[in-house]
């Protein structure tokens, strides 16, 4: 019985690193659109890497909900 709530929390913690992992990628990919638009003089890639932020930010809040 404590084997099996031991592998069950285990599978859920996996999961939630997962989507942890999901969202730290989101925000990497958000800071790499704001060096290429500040470096290139443009505001084209601003509003993606905002909409990646928001991704990211709601990713991160589910994995951390998933951990619970």
């Amino acid at each position: 019985e404590q084997a099996t709530r031991d592998d069950e929390r285990s599978e859920t913690i996996l999961r939630s690193y997962e989507v942890l992992q999901f969202a730290t990628t989101a925000f990497e990919v958000s800071i790499i659109l704001v060096s290429i638009s500040a470096l290139s003089g443009t505001r084209i890639f601003l509003p993606i890497a905002c909409a990646v932020s928001g991704v990211g930010l709601v990713l991160f809040v589910a994995g951390l909900v998933l951990a619970h």
